[in-house]
């Protein structure tokens, strides 16, 4: 399927870049309009948006963040 010309030329299969894993082949977006496209992108790695998260949905401050790190109760990218 990955190397399926017809597939690839309408878009259902496509390569996308990874941080981890280089370019990797993923399923395009299967809804289809004249005048929008969606952008299709690799999967986020394992605690990529942890900081994020706590901090924008929850309202936690960096401190407690960093305690919830430290006694490995969240796991978080080292590149935050």
């Amino acid at each position: 399927m990955r190397t399926n010309p017809h597939l690839v030329a309408r878009g259902a299969i496509v390569d996308v870049e990874h941080p981890d894993r280089g370019t990797t082949t993923v399923v395009g977006n299967p809804v289809r309009t004249l005048h929008s496209t969606v952008p299709i992108a690799a999967a986020p790695r394992i605690g990529e948006h942890t900081v994020q998260v706590l901090t924008d949905e929850l309202g936690l401050g960096r401190d407690a963040i960093d305690d919830l790190i430290a006694r490995r109760i969240v796991s978080c990218r080292n590149d935050r």
